[in-house]
């Protein structure tokens, strides 16, 4: 199981920033393809637990993932990000990754959340978070507004 949520991250990116962004933004253009492949992207991660701050995340990921793919013109560099995020906070500080909870003992220190669900991302874990909102939407901006 480990493995296999290990390297979930990547296969998204594989198939969501990889292969459908590019193809659709080749038979349409760039904006249709960000918006067809986030809106597939949040359709396959939503269930009803899911709250408003939970899919707005979702939303703001799937455009920082496109912006990422689009300004680097790869996908190396999110697969990377992806897989290490998922892997950081479930197997390194024994948090839930997209409302998932292996159980593991945390490799460098086990958070336990304390307070709000709107810091803390509740049973979502740090990804249905503020903190989260505001990382996505600001990396977003960052990578548009770069210069390469």
């Amino acid at each position: 199981m480990l493995l296999c949520f290990a390297i979930q991250g990547s296969v998204e990116e594989i198939v969501f920033r990889g292969w459908m962004l590019s193809a659709i933004a080749r038979k349409f253009n760039v904006a249709w393809g960000v918006g067809l492949s986030s809106l597939i992207f949040v359709g396959l991660h939503l269930n009803f637990s899911l709250n408003w701050l939970d899919i707005l995340n979702l939303v703001l990921f799937s455009l920082f993932a496109c912006a990422w793919a689009i300004k680097k013109n790869s996908i190396w560099g999110i697969m990377g990000w992806h897989a290490g995020w998922n892997w950081l906070l479930a197997t390194g500080f024994q948090l839930p990754v997209t409302g998932m909870d292996l159980n593991l003992p945390a490799l460098l220190v086990a958070l336990t959340p304390q307070g709000s669900v709107y810091l803390t991302g509740g049973h979502q874990g740090p990804e249905g978070s503020i903190a989260c909102t505001v990382f996505f939407a600001a990396g977003m901006l960052y990578l548009l507004r770069r210069a390469d």
